[in-house]
């Protein structure tokens, strides 16, 4: 029998209550996905947590047709700045998502981001994050990112973490100006902020 809880708990990170199904609740599910026989429980970083968070996102987002080359293009994962990850995106690239393979890339220059479907900034981009965002008007790039304001300065998923809980901030509109479509499950579980507002 796996104890789904421990690894959240020596990660000594949580999710909120309003996170406690759909998207969160899949990514528990994700994290400690692993088969009965499983030796030792695993602890799981913030950023594990965060690489799990960002692969069932993608389940939650439809994409326009034409944001891939073709029906057989992956989903790609870009990671702008600074990697703070580590290893904690390579086992999405074993991983398929609305049935497509999921591939990762790392990326410092802004022309390479527009193939993107996912971009993941990093905080060392926040001096920039105006140039970034206005570099991608027009293509349908899921932006992500941790630093602050960021869904208020026009990104479109936060990652907010208050008093050890983890939750995401959602700018729909940001989302609809890049032909992106959010589920009502996300929405319900987001806090929602606009460019510029609270």
């Amino acid at each position: 029998m796996i104890a789904h809880r421990q690894p959240l708990r020596k990660a000594r990170l949580s999710v909120g209550p309003r996170a406690a199904t759909g998207v969160i609740a899949s990514l528990v599910l994700w994290a400690v996905g692993v088969s009965a026989a499983a030796a030792q429980p695993r602890v799981y970083s913030e950023y594990d947590i965060k690489a799990g968070m960002i692969y069932n996102l993608t389940k939650f987002i439809t994409w326009p047709d034409d944001a891939f080359e073709d029906e057989t293009s992956p989903l790609t994962l870009c990671v702008l700045g600074e990697d703070p990850f580590g290893a904690s995106l390579w086992p999405l690239e074993r991983k398929t998502t609305r049935g497509r393979r999921l591939a990762v890339k790392r990326s410092s220059y802004l022309e390479e981001l527009r193939p993107c479907q996912v971009l993941f900034i990093s905080t060392s981009e926040e001096d920039r994050l105006s140039e970034v965002l206005q570099a991608l008007e027009g293509a349908s790039v899921l932006t992500v990112g941790d630093m602050n304001f960021f869904a208020h300065r026009g990104g479109m998923i936060r990652f907010v973490k208050r008093k050890n809980r983890l939750g995401l901030e959602l700018n729909g509109q940001a989302a609809e100006d890049s032909k992106l479509h959010v589920s009502f499950k996300l929405k319900k579980l987001a806090s929602a902020v606009n460019s510029g507002g609270s």
